[in-house]
């Protein structure tokens, strides 16, 4: 799957938790929920070939996927009622995290997969200290998920 492919069927997964937990638009947050749940993928569908790539780098990172996604769901909590428009927006940060993937895919040479969109995402994570700083309003990197 091309670069483009890839970034569609992450983003389409955020977008739907982030419209499902009330969000206006796709975090940093609900994009790790999305790659927790396309490493999760198994099966013969061409996003099934994304699961690999994620399911390493989270191995990596020695964080199980359901857990950690899990647990930020809980952490986001919902909004209240899903936003009312069908578009839905990235914020700041969720675009650099996506920039910084595309320069990483870049530098090495090689195309777009979602293992270097998990890595982008929690150099960002990291580096906002955990505190949502597209908006997210969570508690500090230390209150994250233990999984980290």
């Amino acid at each position: 799957m091309n670069a483009i492919g890839v970034l569609d069927v992450v983003l389409n997964i955020a977008a739907s938790e982030a419209v499902a937990a009330g969000y206006a638009e796709i975090t940093v947050g609900h994009l790790l929920i999305a790659l927790a749940k396309v490493s999760e993928l198994n099966g013969t569908s061409p996003e099934a070939g994304l699961a690999l790539p994620a399911r390493q780098e989270f191995d990596l990172l020695g964080i199980d996927p359901r857990r950690f996604r899990r647990r930020l769901r809980e952490l986001f909590g919902r909004r209240g009622n899903p936003p009312q428009s069908a578009l839905v927006h990235r914020t700041p940060a969720c675009k650099t995290v996506i920039s910084d993937a595309e320069g990483l895919a870049r530098a090495a040479g090689v195309p777009l997969d979602a293992s270097l969109l998990v890595r982008a995402a929690f150099a960002g994570w990291v580096a906002s200290g955990g505190s949502g700083s597209d908006g997210l309003g969570i508690a500090p990197i230390e209150e994250i998920p233990t999984e980290l």
